[in-house]
């Protein structure tokens, strides 16, 4: 009923999934710089259930490219000791305008609707982070804090993420905690403009909290199989939500 608002006499249940898989490297230039960048396919569906008669569900989809991410990196190492300095960026993939989505005024086909694939905003940032090596089982602790300035009229936010981790080979695991504050210094619209949940595609004004447990398993001296899950445990216009996600990654370079 939260989930479906003012709609909850027409529909019993609303559910969203989203699902993708994404393409991610690195690569060092030397004297501790380095550049990255990632590439996510993704899948978008929603189903929405009729409170009562006979009607077909309604189900949206969506699929294609989604938000480019790409960063560069200056690092530098002192003993047990690590700090960085990046810049990065988010580039959406997609078209959200109304007419790509099937949303325009005047289209009442509701079966005919595609899920937006993100916010759809650019993004630029700076993040600063440190570490420090434990005496023990390969250990780090790594606190990240990033200033992230957005287009389009929304707000700039500060990203944090704490991760403590442990690399007894050839195990390597790690928690860590994320989290995202809006400045709330932008004009764009950070609730729906009305009681049936007409609104912007992107809210802002977002903050939420969430946790995330990792694991990779070295398989040879180059390839890694990995796993994180995680799970917002506090949202502000944020969905709570869990995310599960598992991959396959190379390490290498000139002998």
């Amino acid at each position: 009923p939260a989930y479906l608002g003012y709609l909850s006499p027409v529909f019993s249940e609303g559910r969203a999934d989203v699902a993708g898989i994404s393409a991610y490297g690195e690569l060092g230039l030397g004297r501790g710089l380095e550049v990255a960048a990632a590439l996510p396919l993704q899948a978008a569906w929603t189903r929405w259930a009729f409170a009562r008669g006979s009607s077909e569900d309604i189900v949206q989809r969506n699929l294609g490219l989604g938000d480019l991410r790409t960063w560069i990196r200056a690092g530098r190492t002192g003993g047990a000791r690590a700090a960085s300095l990046g810049l990065g960026a988010s580039l959406p993939l997609y078209d959200n305008r109304l007419e790509k989505l099937n949303i325009e005024p005047g289209n009442s086909d509701f079966y005919d609707d595609r899920v937006p694939l993100g916010a759809g905003v650019i993004a630029l940032e700076v993040v600063g982070a440190v570490g420090v090596s434990l005496p023990w089982a390969g250990g780090w602790i790594q606190e990240e804090t990033a200033f992230r300035g957005r287009f389009q009229g929304y707000s700039e936010s500060v990203p944090l993420r704490l991760q403590v981790g442990f690399a007894p080979r050839p195990i390597t695991g790690w928690l860590a905690a994320d989290a995202e504050f809006s400045l709330r210094n932008g004009p764009a619209p950070d609730s729906f403009r009305d009681a049936w949940g007409k609104g912007p595609l992107a809210i802002d004004g977002q903050d939420h909290l969430s946790g995330e447990f990792g694991g990779a398993v070295a398989v040879s001296e180059s390839w890694s199989a990995m796993a994180t899950l995680s799970h917002t445990f506090w949202g502000r216009s944020f969905p709570v939500a869990s995310r599960l996600a598992a991959g396959v990654t190379y390490q290498g370079g000139p002998k």
